[in-house]
């Protein structure tokens, strides 16, 4: 959570949207939201630089989800939303 991963952050695509930044696909849970970056070369070591990446919160949440054994929303209405009384969330 610290931008020590060596994660890339978003680049140019060639599909529309153009930038990656604004696709707003929809992935059945948060492992298949890993298959953007995947299979790109790290920046870094994990752990040897910084480099700002939004992803990392992807592979943080799939990392969260096999830790509670439970899809990362249902973690999230459970540990979070329900204990703060939250209905909404910003983006949702």
């Amino acid at each position: 959570m610290s931008h020590t991963a060596g994660v890339r952050s978003y680049g140019l695509c060639l599909c529309f949207p153009i930038w990656e930044e604004f696709n707003r696909r929809s992935f059945v849970n948060t492992r298949a939201a890993l298959c953007v970056f995947e299979r790109d070369p790290l920046l870094f070591t994990p752990g040897d630089g910084f480099a700002y990446s939004r992803y990392g919160y992807n592979i943080a949440g799939v990392g969260l989800e096999a830790a509670a054994e439970t899809p990362f929303l249902d973690y999230l209405q459970r540990a979070v939303f329900d204990p703060l009384q939250m209905k909404t969330a910003a983006g949702s």
